[in-house]
């Protein structure tokens, strides 16, 4: 099921970040994918939308979700800028949107039969 698939990837896209705040990896905020071009992305402008786009939690999981993709982007640009406590400050933003998510996440897949 797609958002099973979405809350891994969600998962895996912010221990990504986490990652690159560690110093573990470097990334380029220009290659991170936006709220669009994820795969979760890709479902609710199509098939997402035409399935559950009725949905309250459906409708309720957009704002985040496009907040969280910017925040991410501003983390890697802090941290490559080289304004770390910035980055951090924007991580802990990250954090509290992805417990958002995850929680809508799970609405969806309560509410939305596909």
């Amino acid at each position: 099921m797609i958002l099973d698939v979405a809350k891994t990837d969600h998962k895996l896209f912010v221990g990504k970040i986490a990652s690159c705040l560690k110093g573990d990896v470097t990334l380029d905020a220009a290659q991170l994918p936006d709220h669009h071009n994820c795969r979760f992305g890709k479902w609710y402008d199509s098939e997402g939308k035409a399935r559950c786009g009725t949905l309250s939690s459906f409708r309720a999981v957009e704002e985040p979700h496009a907040r969280i993709h910017a925040a991410a982007k501003n983390v890697v640009s802090a941290i490559n800028s080289g304004n770390r406590q910035k980055a951090e400050e924007l991580f802990r933003e990250v954090d509290g949107i992805s417990a958002e998510i995850g929680s809508l996440l799970d609405a969806i897949k309560g509410e939305c039969k596909h």
